[in-house]
């Protein structure tokens, strides 16, 4: 398959599905939403997979140059950021919806939370960034410069997320929020061009997604 069906058909639709599948969860009452979402997920694991021959003809080998230490201190740096921001916050507000959310999920009990905190800073952190990075801002890289790339990559990856903070915070809030995880975003494909390899934005997106885990702990228990 030629690099343009493979853009056009394979990278530039994986834009929208994780924002497709949010925009549906939390807007749509169905019975259905779950079951969208949860499809959503598990096509972020399968659209790579289905282009697998495509990667493999168009992809260049890239060969690891480390920055494990910056995504160490970028994480460091990151938990920083979002614990002043929070600082500033009366965190009581969320109890309710975090409450609800978390019970959605069976998450009320500590045992439960712990389990599915370590799974989601650690496993779902790799997904995003298999995705993202390495399918998407890659895929975007073939037939764009990488800042133009990085830029469209992480407005998209933001996308979701708009959704998902829409729930907890207001609209000043979700816009600011949204639109650091697009910076953060942008980072990550900024540290995946550099160091070749997705360690340093893995190791980055684990610190977040941890604290936030934290944060919701100490919310609910």
């Amino acid at each position: 398959m030629s690099v343009k069906k493979f853009f056009y058909f394979g990278v530039l639709p994986a834009l929208g599905f994780q924002m497709i599948g949010a925009a549906l969860y939390f807007l749509w009452d169905s019975g259905f939403s779950q079951w969208i979402y949860t499809a959503t997920k598990i096509l972020l694991v399968l659209w790579p997979l289905l282009w697998l021959p495509s990667i493999r003809k168009h992809f260049t080998a890239w060969q690891s140059k480390g920055g494990l230490w910056v995504g160490i201190l970028l994480g460091i740096l990151e938990l920083s950021l979002i614990g002043l921001v929070l600082s500033f916050m009366d965190l009581s507000t969320l109890t309710a919806v975090v409450t609800e959310k978390a019970a959605a999920f069976g998450l009320l009990t500590p045992a439960f939370y712990i389990l599915f905190a370590i799974f989601f800073s650690l496993l779902h952190s790799l997904l995003e960034e298999y995705y993202w990075r390495w399918f998407v801002f890659r895929g975007l890289m073939l037939k764009m410069n990488w800042i133009p790339a990085a830029l469209l990559g992480s407005a998209a990856f933001a996308g979701h997320h708009y959704f998902v903070l829409s729930e907890f915070f207001s609209l000043p809030l979700t816009l600011l929020f949204g639109t650091a995880v697009g910076v953060a975003g942008f980072i990550w494909c900024a540290l995946y061009k550099k160091y070749q390899t997705l360690w340093p934005s893995y190791i980055s997106h684990i610190f977040v997604d941890a604290v936030l885990m934290v944060i919701g702990y100490t919310i609910l228990l």
